[in-house]
């Protein structure tokens, strides 16, 4: 089961602005319309703004009008690629400034339509068709092959190319606009099939698996703007490791410095250093080192810059104590108490004792499936004198309460204050939740990624717990 997502937004009341100057005569979008599911209570645009998981969403929403329209105004100072979004539903348009256009969405829930009008429509309508195709895409059941899916998947493309080459016949669109609409779907592709290899490597995997995306290269540092390329980096040069290999990083390293050029191999490069610098081991520092150092040489926008320095800074804070602001200003309330505590002083108490942290949240189903598996793993920690202390991201108070009941979970119980005084999932980086944080004795960060607490992982728990007797 995948973690639950959390996503660190920031509304903007009245414009989406990304540039100084425009070249535009008119910068300001209007985009209205409505829907009948009434679960549709926002309408949304979102724009992502960096390459990397943990980047911001910059989003502006609008609420149903008495009339229930809904209507959206923004200033945007260059043509974007923004996510428009429903209740259960994201569509991926192509936004130029002046844009005006009209929508109706038609259908409930899973089963929602959306449709534009206006001078625009046609590509907006466009992009909608590209979501819609991508929405069709087949899921690899556990009981079929790598091959079968593959058949499935194979067909799934053609009829996609298919849809996009009929539309492209009927209606003028940029070329531009649909060159991104084709590499959407093919890189959509690749990313499916290196996945589906990644997780499967269990098996032997046949080369004609492989027959349709080895015909890809990624050579084109522009397609780095396309969510589904730089998926299809990932998962093809980082996540994919044959089963033989014993130094992954070391290998994925080579890999991406033979197999790649440019800002493409630039960005391989740095995703590579994050996930490894999240997974904490001491053995890959000088790797990492090496990658760091090499990356920091080279001229690299703010994306880039900004992702390295957090990454590197997660990674070599293992063996040392938070950092002092993230101590001094991350504010939590103990369950049962009104009083705020920094989490220099929430620590406090348990000086002398290492600590499992565990990040959760009422909301979040696989975080309280944790829970209810945790009661032996929570026993040999609590043997070997390690006090398990609960984190809950919950900004609903009587939620948060009232699951720490259920669950029995009320001792060492905390509550983030706001998202704003929650320094410390900023700080490790927490793209979803359950997250797992593991302090030695001296409350030094031992690993910022420990493992779940299931009894399969006994074996990795024995281990840390090894290592602190050995201090």
């Amino acid at each position: 089961m995948n973690p639950c997502k959390i996503f660190y937004s920031f509304l903007f009341f009245s414009i989406l602005s990304f540039h100084a100057c425009s070249v535009y005569a008119n910068d300001v979008v209007n985009i209205s319309g409505t829907s009948p599911d009434m679960k549709d209570n926002s309408i949304s645009v979102r724009l992502i703004k960096s390459f990397f998981h943990d980047s911001n969403i910059n989003y502006l929403a609008s609420q149903r009008n008495q009339t229930g329209e809904f209507s959206l105004n923004f200033k945007l100072n260059k043509p974007q690629l923004l996510i428009f979004s429903a209740f259960y539903k994201n569509w991926f348009v192509n936004i130029n400034p002046g844009d005006s256009v009209t929508f109706k969405i038609t259908g409930k829930d899973m089963d929602q339509r959306l449709e534009f009008f206006g001078k625009d429509a046609v590509r907006y309508n466009f992009d909608v068709l590209v979501s819609q195709e991508m929405d069709k895409a087949p899921r690899k059941k556990n009981t079929q092959s790598l091959i079968e899916y593959k058949t499935l998947f194979d067909e799934w493309k053609k009829d996609s190319e298919r849809a996009i080459n009929v539309y492209l016949k009927n209606y003028k669109i940029d070329k531009h606009i649909a060159d991104a609409g084709k590499n959407t779907l093919a890189y959509s592709y690749l990313r499916s099939i290196y996945y589906n290899a990644s997780v499967n490597r269990q098996q032997p995997i046949p080369l004609e698996y492989f027959s349709i995306a080895e015909k890809y290269k990624f050579k084109d540092d522009n397609l780095l703007l396309l969510n589904e390329y730089r998926s299809a980096i990932h998962f093809k040069y980082i996540a994919d490791i044959p089963n033989e290999v014993e130094q992954p990083l070391a290998y994925l390293y080579k890999r991406i410095e033979s197999s790649l050029d440019g800002k493409t191999r630039d960005f391989a490069l740095a995703l590579l250093a994050g996930e490894y610098s999240r997974k904490g081991t001491i053995k890959d520092s000088l790797m990492l080192r090496q990658i760091f150092d090499q990356l920091n040489s080279k001229t690299l926008d703010s994306n880039y810059r900004s992702y390295l320095k957090d990454s590197e800074m997660r990674y070599f804070i293992v063996g040392k104590p938070l950092p002092a602001n993230v101590l001094d200003s991350t504010l939590l309330t103990a369950y049962g108490k009104g009083d705020l505590l920094s989490l220099s002083q929430l620590l406090a108490p348990y000086k002398g004792k290492a600590i499992y942290l565990d990040l959760w949240a009422s909301w979040c189903s696989p975080c309280r499936s944790d829970i209810a598996a945790s009661s032996e793993v929570k026993k040999f920690l609590m043997e070997k004198d390690i006090q398990v202390v609960y984190f809950s991201t919950d900004r609903d108070e009587a939620a948060w309460k009232k699951a720490s009941e259920d669950d029995k979970i009320t001792d060492n119980q905390f509550r983030f204050k706001t998202d704003a005084a929650n320094l410390l999932t900023a700080f490790i980086g927490t793209e979803g939740i359950p997250r797992y944080v593991f302090l030695d004795k001296d409350h030094k960060v031992k690993t910022l990624y420990a493992p779940r607490p299931y009894v399969a992982n006994m074996k990795e728990f024995s281990k840390m717990v090894s290592e602190l007797s050995s201090r």
